[in-house]
């Protein structure tokens, strides 16, 4: 469980980049592409469950107490562009005639993102570079509301804002240690 019984959803189709996160208790790893298109679609259902019961509280009580539609659950979406493109192949393969060709996965991410955060879905993207393309459109892109920025590369200006640790301070007056 995290903190104050919170869940968390690790969707890491690149497999390896939150090895820490496995088999801790309240950690779901999903690997494979299939696993991470079940849990969001799982967890999109679970986000209409929690909203069916937030409609049916009184108005004011999922404001004072937000725990009673259940816990926090947060989804890492590792590696965004990947991971949006292989799940538009894999339901391209399993679907059936009559399916609806947009991937239930990607449709599930973007009702999370519009509607998730008011019944402790959140979701935390990670992406190399989060391109409304890759990310499943402009509006999904801009419902990922906080940015952390390692490299940003302004789109044809050729300006750069790089991240970088702050040097160590120099004393004001030289000693010898």
């Amino acid at each position: 469980m995290g903190h104050n019984g919170a869940l968390a959803y690790v969707l890491d189709f690149k497999r390896i980049s939150h090895t820490w996160a496995r088999g801790v208790p309240g950690v779901t790893y999903c690997r494979d592409i299939g696993e991470i298109h079940d849990a969001l679609v799982r967890l999109a259902q679970e986000g209409r469950r929690r909203l069916a019961l937030a409609e049916d509280l009184a108005d004011d009580v999922l404001e004072k107490e937000p725990w009673r539609v259940g816990p926090r659950i947060v989804i890492l979406l590792e590696e965004v562009n990947a991971t949006m493109a292989q799940l538009k192949r894999y339901w391209a393969k399993i679907r059936e005639s009559g399916d609806s060709k947009m991937s239930p996965a990607v449709e599930a991410l973007a009702e999370i993102l519009f509607m998730g955060r008011q019944v402790r879905l959140h979701v935390l993207l990670v992406a190399q570079s989060a391109t409304a393309q890759a990310v499943g459109g402009p509006a999904m892109r801009e419902n990922s509301s906080t940015r952390i920025l390692v490299l940003l590369v302004g789109t044809g200006t050729g300006k750069r804002a790089v991240l970088r640790r702050p040097g160590r301070r120099r004393p004001a007056v030289r000693c010898r240690w």
